[in-house]
């Protein structure tokens, strides 16, 4: 599926308010009676070895004299818990020299455990260690508990405490010192010439599943408009609910293209569509996240300047309209290794990336680590998310909400109902280390087999995930409709437009939202080219100010706040006018306040001022005037002067972060220049202000 890392794995504040089900019982983990291939046992024909299933068989006709071959399935075995596996199989032909058998804990064709009969009727048990095989039993035993070629025989490991018991035909044959497990892969083996047939694998453990009670809904095919005979995989909805990008398998290669459908006006998928060049290439392509108005993409791989496969990690690109950019590199300092699998998500504010890789620390194999991005462009060194969440076993693809508190992830470390599950989990706070105890999505999402790459739209309550279950060829893509203790927190979708204040005509710029009870810059958008439409999303209830970038023109920012019970403020429409920069013409400095007869900012002053200063250093030639206004109540005197000093609080800030004084002018001319009628206070606070006039530019 790709080249290197490109393998994209194919194979409320104080905790979760749920109604789990979590009941410790021994349960059958797998059994597996081979009449369907809900777990994707190998079926296929290498020439030297033919492998089938039907009718409850799975039937493996081995043609050469050496070597071996095993087949696996991934399901959780708890390592710290007694466990047995045991499987059913039949030795139709085989030489005395060949063997069969069941395989557990095992990592690769280096690294595993494995108990086998003879074609002579005899049993041993081995381990492959690093490539270098230990007969456990020493050599081949006979024992009258084996039936002879043409016989089924059932084989079972078991684990009791610190020991291993092997049966033969429920008789206990061999007793070793349980090695420890430390992969969650189990299956058959053959050895050499044979042909046989297995009936059944069941593996049985006493396993708790943190389950949410009563969730009945079910999974939905796309449909043929989206899916397809071959591979679909790797859904990702955008945060708008309104695209769905998806790869799709190349028939005959090892790689895929991304293809992407559109909501119509009546809610259905349009037909999916090939995204081309230069997004798709030689290799296995993905779209791993999307911004909230859909002009940028995070993708797997990155690409050289032709829009080929350059190596592994991750790059950005950019849509202007009508054609997608050639990705930019997406660089993680110290990334330290991949793993096995390399995946991502990235946080609608662009702020915030969630990894799935294996690396120096790792508690298991992949684990899920948190970047964030720094002031120099990069993303900073990963860090784990800690044991609340990663296991000694395999993390992946995660989606992060748009509330940037939801985590969807799947794993093969925890009890669950198939060969992967899909969790969810909320971080109980900023240190991205504190996270909620994963819940198991439950078997309507997660069945016997494959179910991953699970995305949910904001605000929204369908999610969408692939699976092999009930698929028109392959992995399908599928939604589901969740309750609302496995939603994500409610966001605000907020929309706008940009436009010249003086011609009304839509603009291009850079939206800049912070909050205003922190300053700290929450995230960036680019209005559109043509219309000057923006769409972004807020997370937090919280008041922000936004504002907008172009150079030659300064913004008439607005605020909006996010109501506490999150409906109020779900959409709006706002609609942000840039001045263009003229000299002589003065521009108030909107979303300025201060404490009352004081020159003393409030809080919800410095977004305001932030984007005054940023104006100042991106046209370092400027020169400005700032002038200070108050209505006409009080001693006119102290009006004056109060006027002047808060223009002189301005000027302060502006030159402590940086702005040379000599770029400002300052003055104040106290109730003498109303705008607004002052007899009522509805309109006079509009006359206490502080304006700016180019002077100079």
């Amino acid at each position: 599926m790709g080249y290197g890392c490109t393998i994209r794995l194919l194979s409320l504040t104080v905790g979760l308010l749920l109604s789990c089900v979590c009941v410790a019982q021994e349960r059958v983990v797998v059994n597996e009676d081979f009449s369907t291939n809900d777990r994707f046992w190998f079926v296929g024909d290498k020439g030297y070895i033919a492998v089938t299933m039907k009718k409850g068989s799975y039937a493996i006709d081995r043609r050469v004299v050496s070597g071996e071959d095993i087949f696996i399935i991934d399901n959780f075995i708890d390592p710290a818990k007694d466990f047995s596996i045991e499987t059913t199989l039949l030795m139709e032909e085989a030489m005395l020299s060949s063997s069969a058998g069941l395989v557990w804990n095992y990592a690769d064709m280096n690294n595993f455990d494995a108990f086998v009969l003879s074609g002579e009727g005899s049993f041993k048990v081995i381990a492959v260690r690093y490539g270098e095989m230990f007969d456990v039993s020493e050599s081949f035993i006979t024992h009258d508990a084996i039936k002879k070629v043409g016989k089924k025989n059932t084989l079972k490991v078991q684990r009791k405490g610190d020991s291993c018991l092997f049966f033969i035909n429920e008789q206990h044959v061999f007793t070793s010192q349980f090695p420890g497990l430390s992969y969650t892969a189990h299956g058959v083996y053959v050895l050499k010439k044979t042909k046989c047939n297995y009936s059944s694998f069941v593996v049985r453990q006493t396993q708790q599943i943190n389950v949410l009670e009563e969730f009945q809904s079910k999974k939905k095919s796309l449909g043929p408009n989206v899916n397809s005979p071959i591979n679909d995989s790797a859904p990702l909805i955008s945060p708008d609910g309104s695209k769905l990008f998806f790869s799709r398998e190349i028939q005959g290669a090892h790689n895929s293209d991304i293809w992407v459908a559109t909501r119509t006006k009546e809610g259905e998928w349009s037909k999916a569509v090939s995204i081309g060049a230069p997004l798709n290439n030689k290799v296995f392509n993905s779209v791993i996240s999307c911004s909230p108005d859909n002009k940028s993409v995070l993708l797997l791989n990155t690409y050289a300047a032709d829009g080929s496969y350059k190596g592994c990690c991750f790059s950005i690109s950019d849509f202007n309209g009508s054609t997608w950019s050639v990705p930019r590199d997406a660089v993680i300092e110290n990334l330290n290794g991949y793993g096995k699998w390399l995946d991502a998500s990235l946080s609608v504010d662009n702020s915030t990336m969630l990894l799935s890789i294996q690396r120096p620390g790792s508690l298991g194999y992949n684990d899920l680590y948190v970047s964030f991005y720094n002031d120099l462009g990069r993303w900073q060194e990963p860090i784990n998310l800690g044991p609340s969440i990663n296991t000694i076993f395999n993390e992946a693809a995660p989606f992060l909400a748009a509330d940037n508190k939801t985590l969807y992830f799947c794993s093969t470390g925890y009890p669950g109902y198939g060969n992967q599950d899909i969790f969810m989990s909320r971080r109980l706070d900023d240190s991205w280390t504190n996270w909620s105890t994963p819940v198991n999505l439950g078997p309507t999402v997660n069945s016997v087999g494959f179910d991953a790459f699970f995305s949910i739209a904001a605000n929204d309550a369908t999610a969408y995930l692939v699976s092999n279950a009930q698929s028109i060829g392959g992995t399908d893509l599928f939604s589901i409709d969740l309750p609302e203790a496995l939603t994500p927190q409610k966001v605000c979708l907020l929309t706008g437009k940009v436009v010249d204040n003086k011609t009304n005509e839509p603009l291009e710029a850079q939206i800049i939202y912070c909050s205003l009870r922190s300053d700290k810059v929450k995230g960036t958008v680019f209005s559109d080219t043509k219309t000057g439409n923006f769409q972004l999303i807020l997370q937090d209830i919280d008041s922000y100010y936004i504002s907008a970038e172009k150079k030659g023109y300064y913004a008439q920012a607005d605020s909006i706040a996010f109501s506490e019970d999150g409906k109020q403020s779900l959409k709006q429409q706002l609609v942000i006018r840039l001045d263009p920069l003229v000299v002589g013409k003065a521009l108030p400095i909107r979303q300025l306040y201060f404490e009352k007869t004081k020159a003393v900012f409030l809080p919800t002053s410095f977004p305001a001022l932030e984007n005054l200063c940023r104006l100042m250093k991106q046209n370092p030639k400027m020169k400005i005037e700032i002038v200070g206004h108050t209505d006409n109540v009080g001693d006119p005197a102290l009006n004056q002067e109060l006027s002047v000093q808060r223009a002189e609080a301005v000027a302060m800030y502006l030159q402590q972060r940086g702005i040379n004084r000599e770029r400002m002018a300052v003055h104040g001319y106290g109730g003498t220049k109303p705008v607004a009628d002052n007899s009522k206070e509805e309109t006079r606070r509009l006359n206490r202000r502080v304006e700016f006039t180019v002077i100079e530019f």
